[in-house]
């Protein structure tokens, strides 16, 4: 449409230069140019909103991982982190002011719960689907109840699916500030209250009023319930701060190993 105005205006200017008197083609002219001028302005306002468009896009993609490969199983957007360990964590945990329950059945821990700007946990089939389709990393972040804040971060992790339990079969080396409390749980299966899997005799999970790869019972535990001192029932990584002391932050996150 624009080319056909600019053409025609030519045209017209044109004739108008050979056409002496013949006021009635200046006057199209004239259309022809408050036509053109008039388009360009809706194609600058066009741009301008697609300029918006395409910014709010990576502000997105700053607070979401988009994921659009077909063998993640539906997973379209998790939360993405960037902090001083590097971008493209995606996170698969979070616990930071006890607005969410983490006293779940199996399948709640099979699909996930909770909210991803707040508290939440992905999802052990989203995680075995991640860990499976590519090699992870995974990052534990931690922050106790006076602000003091430390990290774990481990080369590779992987879980089973879950006829395997979720089996955490892949855990690579351990280098960081907290100390490595998730050691005593490697090869072990996913444990909640209704489907104890652990290797201690007793329900862990109702014990510990949690859920995870519990062994006899835990040296980690960052599902339990949030702010609870109680020794072993709180959000607890042994290492770092202990059984009685819960703390007030904590993720776990996973990325790539090639990033």
């Amino acid at each position: 449409m624009l080319a056909r105005s600019i053409c025609v205006a030519i045209a017209l200017i044109i004739c108008t230069s050979h056409c002496h008197g013949c006021h009635i083609y200046d006057i199209n002219a004239t259309k022809a140019l408050i036509e053109i001028k008039s388009q360009l302005a809706e194609i600058r306002l066009e741009e301008a909103k697609q300029e918006e468009q395409l910014a709010e896009i990576f502000r997105r993609l700053n607070r979401n991982c988009l994921n659009s490969s077909p063998a993640t199983n539906g997973i379209s957007t998790i939360p993405c982190e960037k902090n001083e360990h590097g971008a493209g964590w995606t996170v698969i945990l979070r616990r930071q002011d006890g607005s969410v329950n983490f006293y779940r059945n199996w399948n709640d821990y099979k699909n996930g719960f909770g909210n991803l700007d707040g508290e939440f946990f992905l999802g052990l089939d989203k995680i075995h689907t991640l860990t499976a389709e590519q090699s992870q990393q995974l990052l534990v972040l931690l922050e106790d109840a006076n602000g003091v804040k430390s990290y774990e971060k481990y080369d590779r992790f992987a879980i089973g699916n879950e006829q395997q339990s979720y089996e955490l079969h892949t855990l690579g080396r351990a280098a960081g500030s907290a100390g490595d409390s998730l050691r005593k749980h490697f090869g072990l299966k996913f444990s909640t209250y209704d489907r104890p899997n652990g290797v201690d005799p007793r329900n862990c999970a109702i014990l510990y009023t949690g859920a995870w790869w519990y062994e006899k019972c835990h040296d980690s535990h960052l599902t339990g319930k949030y702010g609870d001192n109680t020794s072993g029932k709180g959000i607890n990584w042994y290492t770092f701060r202990g059984h009685t002391h819960s703390l007030k932050f904590a993720a776990m996150m996973i990325r790539p190993v090639n990033k």
